[in-house]
């Protein structure tokens, strides 16, 4: 008899407490909305069992009708495995209009460089003036966050957040040209977080240096950002 070669996927335990943590769940409530008892999600979270297809399906469930794509295998050997995209829409945003051309671009770069990643995530921070644009990125599987303050510190920290958990099977990319961001980059790369930028030439270059040349993606001069007033200037 043929011995069953050893498969290229393994079950990640990270995923499901992922997951729950971006649905805002305690284990007790995950657990409940799944017809389980919060033993077994404990010991799945921390790898001493596997939860079964059934199990796997409810929990994929949950997550899609919340926005959330699971992702519960990791690949051996396989390379990076997670995607998280953000956006400093405040300080470079386009108009409403331009949106679903500069999504398809970004996607497209990003695309070709990570063909088979299986997890992927888009946040962008926008201005309230700049709901119009938010509305479309929505559309396009964004999340935004808006507010009339600068929100660089939210996206620092929600950064630091999605990339923690896994950093050694995550790539990070950032959208922006402000070089408050270079500290960021260089947290997230000594935690062993892969970084990319996109970035038009007149952005800071404490940020291409910090993520190197063949990391940095030239912002399409078709694209016409959009400038708030309102925030600080660029340093």
């Amino acid at each position: 008899m043929t011995p069953i070669k050893p498969g290229r996927f393994k079950f990640s335990s990270e995923s499901i407490m992922e997951v729950r943590k971006q649905m805002g769940l305690t284990q007790n409530q995950m657990a409940n909305q799944i017809g389980i008892e919060p033993n077994t999600l404990w010991r799945w979270e921390n790898n001493k069992s596997v939860p079964d297809a059934d199990a796997l399906a409810k929990i994929h469930s949950l997550s899609v009708e919340r926005g959330i794509t699971p992702n519960f295998f990791k690949g051996k050997g396989l390379g990076r495995t997670r995607l998280i995209v953000m956006w400093d829409f405040q300080n470079m945003g386009v108009s409403a209009t331009d949106v679903p051309a500069v999504d398809a671009w970004i996607k497209e770069e990003l695309n070709s460089r990570f063909p088979s990643m299986p997890y992927r995530r888009y946040k962008a921070f926008a201005h309230p003036s700049q709901s119009s644009a938010s509305d479309e990125l929505m559309k396009l599987g964004w999340k935004v966050w808006e507010d009339e303050e600068d929100l660089d510190e939210d996206l620092i920290q929600q950064s630091l957040s999605d990339c923690g958990q896994s950093a050694s099977e995550t790539v990070y990319v950032i959208i922006t040209k402000d070089g408050d961001y270079t500290d960021l980059l260089r947290e997230l790369r000594e935690r062993g977080v892969r970084n990319f930028l996109f970035a038009p030439q007149e952005a800071n270059g404490n940020l291409v240096n910090e993520v190197g040349e063949k990391r940095w993606i030239p912002w399409k001069g078709t694209f016409n950002m959009w400038y708030s007033t309102f925030l600080r200037p660029l340093q």
